[in-house]
């Protein structure tokens, strides 16, 4: 045999087929693949694979025409075969699908049609899916699971789709500034029942193919955008994208122009106005005390600042084409001293002396600082001293004596049983025993008004919340708001909610009027007169929320200028002290022998060169000791601001370290600690 048609369910099982009825290996043949096998779809069209196999010229008779007329038979024949069976199977396909094993029941599905075939009374089962209904016979199916039958009737019932409408809106946000639409597409689910291959087990299930709905047109968008006024800054290129979005979003059709804020007056200073501190130790560890104190001096004419004016904002606009108002700015205020005045905008010195410039929030002080020098002690002989300037005490300050200065206070020798105040610095060389000292006093007055209005601002400000919220409710009467306005209701709320704001309010306005006369801005007695009318007497004057949020504002402003760091004039620099106090705005250095029974506050950093034994400190901006407590045991506190480290060279037991409200104590001896709080508020040493 020289040619054969061969047929299998694979090409490599129609070419072993041939290969055995031709009785020849594969390299004795020539192999064309006439049909490659294919599965059908779910068993339905499926073909076999057709090879043919000729053997190879080299295998030949010479008898050619007996040769050629059997091969061309022998295609005629296979062509007729192959006809007949594609034919045959395609009739098949049509009828049932196939499968070898017939002794059980199938069920099947095509495009959305049961077909079943019971065999030997065997019946095929079927799980419905609770989206589908299933009439047999007529009647609805309940169950979930059922056994087909050639004999019954079978009607399949679901609904081809489900639709979710789409939706948008469009909101304006950040007070005007943005206009956003919210888009949410629709959506068409179109359901098929899913077509399944012969089994004795079939689900019938739906199958889903969705379709997003999107209707949302740029008319639409326009004419809503037109009802709620929005005419400012549209986004063309968002709108476009809303419209043909596939997925939910959110889109800033419309951007409004924000305000551009200005600037508050600025003051520029021309001089140098800092006294360098004084006692400072060389590398050598001396102290020179010839030039403890190095002042700045300025001569008539000199300009020793300018004030610059305010720069105005500019208006924004909102996406409803409305205007939105800057931040109103402020001019500085020229309080001048002795010495000095005004030109245009510059502070020229009339006299020559120590220039001193103050600005605190919107007040600017000027002077010309005179200098008072006291040769010999100060004594009953002599008399307290209060001067507005500087003052310098060649000798001893004796027992029971009072120096007041508005500058700076320099002795050059010991203190003893004193009261020693500077608006500025104090520097002693001497010892400092059973004294008290105090540098910075106009500072430190702001800082506790300031800290005072910290705490009324926060009440007052919810305090104004809950009345904009009682206000506006239909149960609040509008006419007894207009004859007597807020001040029945604030006593309401002062006597049943905020029942601390009353004291903390006369706290502050009895301060400001006993230090009158060290308060030099405005701004903090119009708060204390506002307080006093508005909270603490009864009025006849018409209290409006316009004039509660005003007073907030300012109570805030002038609180936050108390928030700065050390005011860097005032520090007290001594060599040692004795069962003293000693309280400064400033930075504390005592850098003598030590500290004995002294408490000591440090509104910046605390330094001890010696020992510290006994008593108590506090540095806001951290301490730094050399040797703290005593072989005795000897309580000594020191503390600090929460954000802050206590460094010591040698610390001995009994040595109490607080660290914000942190405590820890000391029950042995510790070298070279820099103790801190970890991230849980505990106080570790590094």
């Amino acid at each position: 045999m020289n040619q054969f048609t061969s047929r299998g369910k694979s090409v490599e099982e129609a070419i072993d087929r041939g290969l055995k009825i031709m009785q020849m290996s594969k390299h004795e043949v020539n192999i064309e693949v006439l049909q490659f096998d294919t599965e059908g779809f779910m068993g339905i069209g499926k073909k076999q694979a057709i090879v043919k196999l000729s053997k190879s010229s080299e295998n030949t008779t010479n008898d050619g025409e007996i040769h050629e007329k059997v091969e061309l038979d022998q295609l005629v024949e296979n062509a007729i075969n192959e006809t007949t069976e594609l034919e045959h199977l395609e009739i098949e396909a049509l009828k049932e699908p196939s499968w070898d094993d017939k002794t059980d029941g199938r069920a099947w599905i095509i495009n959305n049609q049961l077909f079943m075939k019971s065999a030997n009374n065997k019946y095929a089962t079927a799980s419905i899916d609770e989206k589908i209904s299933l009439y047999k016979n007529g009647q609805l199916i309940n169950k979930k699971t059922l056994l087909l039958s050639e004999e019954d009737e079978y009607k399949i019932d679901y609904d081809q789709f489900t639709e979710k409408p789409m939706s948008w809106k469009i909101s304006i946000i950040k007070n005007g500034l943005e206009s956003i639409l919210d888009v949410y597409p629709g959506e068409k689910i179109s359901y098929t029942l899913k077509d399944t291959p012969p089994s004795e087990h079939i689900n019938m299930e739906l199958e889903a193919q969705s379709e997003i709905i999107n209707t949302l047109s740029r008319q639409d968008i326009i004419k809503e955008l037109e009802n709620q006024n929005i005419t400012f800054g549209l986004n063309e290129k968002a709108i476009e994208h809303a419209i043909e979005t596939e997925v939910e979003g959110r889109f800033v059709i419309a951007l409004g122009k924000e305000a551009k804020h200005g600037l508050d007056g600025e003051l520029e200073v021309k001089v140098d106005i800092d006294a360098e501190n004084g006692l400072v130790e060389d590398e050598n560890g001396n102290i020179n005390f010839k030039d403890a104190n190095i002042i700045p001096n300025v001569e008539v004419g000199t300009i020793m600042a300018i004030l610059h004016p305010p720069i105005p904002g500019l208006p924004g606009r909102s996406v409803l084409d409305e205007e939105i108002p800057t931040k109103e700015t402020h001019e500085l205020r020229l309080v001048p001293g002795k010495g000095v005045d005004l030109i245009e905008d510059k502070i020229i010195a009339t006299e020559s002396g120590r220039p001193v410039i103050e600005q605190r929030g919107r007040t600017v002080k000027a002077m010309i600082m005179s200098k008072l020098v006291h040769d010999g002690n100060v004594n009953i002989a002599s008399g307290n001293i209060r001067f507005s300037g500087d003052i310098e005490i060649l000798g001893e300050v004796e027992d029971n004596m009072i120096v007041e200065a508005g500058g700076d206070i320099y002795v050059q020798r010991s203190i003893s049983e004193s009261n020693i105040t500077a608006s500025k610095s104090i520097t002693a060389k001497g010892n400092v025993i059973n004294s008290s000292l105090t540098a910075g006093k106009h500072h430190l007055l702001v800082i506790e008004l300031g800290h005072l209005l910290t705490i009324l601002e926060k009440q007052l400000d919810k305090m104004i919340v809950i009345i904009q919220q009682l206000t506006s409710s239909k149960a609040y009467k509008s006419e007894e708001l207009k004859m007597k306005g807020l001040q029945p209701l604030i006593i309401l709320l002062s006597e049943k909610k905020f029942k601390d704001f009353k004291s903390f309010a006369r706290k502050y306005v009895d301060i400001v009027e006993k230090a009158d006369a060290y308060i030099e801005e405005p701004e903090w007695k119009k708060v204390s007169s506002d307080l006093k009318m508005m909270f603490l007497t009864l009025t006849n004057e018409t209290i409006t929320l316009s004039k509660l949020n005003i007073l907030k504002d300012l109570m805030q402003e002038l609180a936050q200028t108390t928030e700065s760091d050390v005011e860097p004039n005032s520090y007290i620099t001594i060599s040692d002290t004795t069962n003293s106090r000693i309280y400064s705005s400033g930075n504390v250095n005592i850098i003598g022998k030590g500290c004995i029974n002294t408490k000591v506050h440090s509104g910046g950093l605390l330094k001890v060169d010696g020992s510290l034994r006994g008593g108590e400190v506090y540095g806001r901006l951290g301490v730094i000791v050399s040797e703290v407590g005593t072989i005795s045991g000897t309580k000594t506190i020191i503390s600090t601001a929460s954000d802050k480290s206590i460094t010591i060279m040698r610390a001995y037991e009994g040595t109490i370290l607080r660290i914000g409200d942190a405590v820890r104590q000391l029950f042995r001896e510790e070298k070279f600690i820099k103790a801190k709080l970890d991230e849980n508020g505990q106080i570790i040493f590094e």
